[in-house]
C-alpha cells in the first residue's frame, strides 16, 4: 500500500500536482521496457531520466516509480 505525504506542490484540493515534463517522465517510463529507451526517446540520458524518477518518488514519499504512475493515474493527471 501506498503511503502519501504532501508536502510538496499542491492544487486546490491538496493533491500533489505534476508539470508536464515530469508527466512525460512517467509516460516513457510506462512506455518503454527499459530506461535507457525512455531516456532516449526524450533525448536525456539514462543518468538524467533515473534523477527524474528519483525526484518524482521522493515528491509524493514512495519508494516504487510504480507507485508514482499509480497516484497520477488515480489523481487523473497522465
Amino acid at each position: 500500500m501506498m503511503k502519501i505525504i504532501n508536502n510538496h506542490q499542491s492544487g486546490n484540493n491538496g493533491e500533489i500536482t505534476f508539470t508536464a515534463h515530469q508527466r512525460k517522465i512517467i509516460q516513457a517510463w510506462a512506455k518503454y521496457p527499459t530506461i535507457a529507451e525512455a531516456s532516449k526517446k526524450l533525448k536525456i540520458s539514462e543518468h538524467t531520466f533515473q534523477t527524474h524518477l528519483r525526484r518524482l518518488r521522493r515528491k509524493i514519499n514512495v519508494t516504487r516509480t510504480f507507485d508514482v504512475y499509480t497516484y497520477m493515474q488515480k489523481h487523473q493527471q497522465l
